[in-house]
């Protein structure tokens, strides 16, 4: 299986290089953002397999993260402790992951989401 290429969005300084690293462990090819604007320049310049986005970044939601990786034909999985703002019904077919996130589980969804490609 060819490596997939993943698009991290993550502010949280604490939280980003433990996904991160255990994401590359697992053999994914990141690039990482902080903000949905480093991100949105992100998919205008690359193409990935799949976008990982946290729900609340500093300056908009992973909403705009995802709904620009739809644009580009790219999945998203958005997760996040904010269930109520990010109810599944709120956009048709994106995957709304809640935290506290368990390794297994996202790789999972992760895995789940990469077969539909």
């Amino acid at each position: 299986m060819p490596v997939s290429r993943l698009l991290y969005v993550e502010d949280d300084e604490m939280v980003r290089p433990l996904i991160a690293d255990a994401l590359r462990h697992e053999g994914f090819h990141l690039d990482i953002a902080e903000t949905v604007s480093s991100a949105l320049a992100l998919l205008a310049a690359a193409s990935y397999d799949l976008v990982l986005t946290d729900g609340r970044l500093p300056d908009g939601t992973g909403l705009d993260v995802a709904d620009r990786a739809a644009e580009c034909g790219t999945r998203a999985l958005l997760y996040t402790g904010y269930s109520h703002e990010f109810s599944p019904s709120r956009r048709a077919g994106l995957k709304v992951i809640l935290k506290p996130l368990r390794m297994a589980a996202l790789l999972q969804h992760i895995r789940q989401a990469l077969e539909k490609c």
